[in-house]
């Protein structure tokens, strides 16, 4: 068997084969696992019905934009860790949820234009002023959640 290895925040990691196939399958035509899965334990959990939508949203967008997710699936442990701070209630354990990277203002309306038409009814805004590379839009499709709902964070 093949291994792989990356380098990954200035430590090397070693990857089989089979992982790497793995992550890299693709889910549509635009997005593959590895975009979506736990950064801190690698489990996938994120629904068909998301990425859809995302594809969907994706092929609105003006080029060349593209969606770059920052943060998909995360099991409870690194959704509760303080590297994300959330809680139980989010909708990132459940794999309705993504965190998208978003820094202009001009990335914002598109994104959030075509997000609401592809059916997203839940999405959070983040704007980072000083560190604009921090700045992103959530998005999901919960639906035990109260729908169509937008807020800052």
């Amino acid at each position: 068997m093949h291994s792989l290895i990356t380098k990954k925040e200035g430590r090397l990691e070693i990857q089989s084969q089979v992982e790497s196939d793995f992550l890299n399958r693709k889910l549509s035509p635009d997005f593959r696992a590895r975009e979506f899965v736990c950064s801190c334990c690698k489990k996938e959990g994120v629904r068909d019905e998301v990425v859809m939508r995302l594809q969907f949203a994706h092929d609105r967008l003006p080029k060349p934009n593209v969606i770059i997710i920052n943060s998909g699936y995360r099991c409870l442990k690194h959704n509760r860790s303080p590297e994300v701070g959330s809680d139980d209630t989010s909708s990132h354990p459940k794999g309705y949820a993504v965190d998208i990277k978003c820094t202009t203002s001009r990335c914002r309306f598109q994104l959030l234009k075509a997000l609401i038409e592809a059916g997203f009814t839940r999405i959070g805004i983040r704007i980072n002023k000083d560190r604009p590379e921090k700045s992103f839009i959530h998005a999901d499709c919960d639906p035990d959640k109260d729908p169509e709902v937008i807020w800052g964070y």
